[in-house]
């Protein structure tokens, strides 16, 4: 096996990836982080932004000239660039 190997598991609550990640983790000897809960937090961003903004109407509100796509890219650079970095962090100690 490599010793580059990384494995992430993401799934919806109450689907099997604990089971997963504790099966990975005792079989193969992989080392793991275990539940993250972070993507849930990113998602209610996102969908918070959405909403918030949407509740102006009048086009001189700063708020309403917030570019939706460039805000949802930059959450999505960030949990590209958050989750490897953390999870590596927490593996190494």
């Amino acid at each position: 096996m490599s010793d580059n190997l990384q494995v992430f598991i993401l799934g919806s609550a109450r689907t099997g990836t604990s089971i997963t990640y504790y099966a990975m983790h005792e079989i193969l000897d992989l080392p793991g982080a275990g539940e993250s809960h972070v993507i849930p937090i990113f998602q209610r961003i996102i969908h918070n932004f959405y909403t918030h903004q949407q509740s102006f109407q009048d086009p001189e509100v700063l708020a309403q000239r917030l570019d939706t796509a460039d805000f949802r890219r930059y959450i999505l650079d960030y949990i590209r660039a958050f989750l490897p970095i953390r999870l590596s962090d927490q593996l190494l100690g």
